[in-house]
């Protein structure tokens, strides 16, 4: 890819619908396998706002509750659970060992109006404890189910395959 690309894919909900997607046990899950690893780069995947993506970076200070996979030069990709108020970002490392073709499945759970639970998969391995973050959760809002990218401002290509999402309210 070119340096400073990215790409962003939404569906949208009809606001008029008075639709929103974030509510008290709210569950969005996805599987996915990266099968190319470029040589910078972050994916973000889950309810958002809209993540804003520069030709340096995907902004994740947005309103946003989901997951965020990041990668540099060799290093293995780290997996992350992230929210943002509209302001700031909150994130919490899941794992710091995705490589290559792993097929990983994540799970988030909003479970109060101010916390989500979020739980990953590795392979056929267990599915982890819950992690929960509190700091910083979205205010309720009308949202997009969004998936996002950006190469970090490096020439490199990068291929992150979707293989399910789900989303129950």
């Amino acid at each position: 890819g070119t340096a400073g690309s990215g790409t962003k894919v939404e569906w949208q909900f009809d606001p008029a619908s008075g639709s929103r997607l974030l509510a008290v046990g709210t569950i969005f899950s996805c599987t996915f396998k990266v099968t190319t690893k470029g040589t910078d780069g972050k994916v973000y995947f889950g309810p958002s706002a809209g993540a804003t993506s520069t030709a340096t970076d995907l902004s994740l200070t947005n309103k946003h509750f989901g997951f965020k996979l990041t990668w540099a030069a060799s290093a293995n990709a780290t997996l992350a659970a992230t929210q943002g108020n509209g302001t700031t970002e909150t994130a919490s490392n899941l794992s710091t060992a995705i490589v290559v073709d792993d097929l990983i499945t994540v799970i988030v759970k909003m479970v109060s109006a101010t916390s989500a639970d979020y739980y990953f998969q590795v392979n056929t391995g267990a599915m982890s404890s819950a992690t929960t973050l509190s700091t910083n959760f979205p205010a309720d809002t009308v949202w997009d189910l969004e998936f996002g990218a950006n190469n970090a401002n490096v020439a490199s290509n990068s291929v992150v395959s979707f293989c399910g999402a789900s989303l129950q309210r």
